[in-house]
């Protein structure tokens, strides 16, 4: 795989790394809005939408596209670099969730 591809593949991973963050940050929000704001009336619906979330993070996280760039970008970069910690600490969290069903983790 050339220069070019492992660029164009690691702002892909990026980009999914993002939106994973960006879902577990908004659960994170509604958990805490949940616990401290939240009438009682509307805690069956949040944990609903909190269940949606957790599950659509746990999906992308777990995603044969993500399995499939970290497998091309494993031992594509120089091994104490950034983008090689990147692709190592994805790797971990995706195996990790790999071993979670998503009926769980929602």
């Amino acid at each position: 795989m050339g220069d070019k591809d492992n660029h164009k593949e690691l702002k892909r991973l990026r980009e999914l790394l993002a939106e994973i963050s960006d879902l577990n940050a908004a659960a994170t929000l509604m958990h805490w809005d949940q616990q401290t704001y939240m009438p009682e009336g509307g805690i069956g619906l949040r944990s609903e939408q909190l269940a949606t979330i957790s599950r659509l993070a746990h999906d992308r996280l777990t995603s044969p596209e993500l399995s499939g760039l970290l497998e091309r970008l494993e031992g594509s970069f120089d091994p104490s670099s950034e983008e090689a910690a990147l692709v190592r600490v994805a790797r971990r969290d995706h195996e990790q969730a790999a071993r979670l069903p998503s009926r769980l983790v929602a």
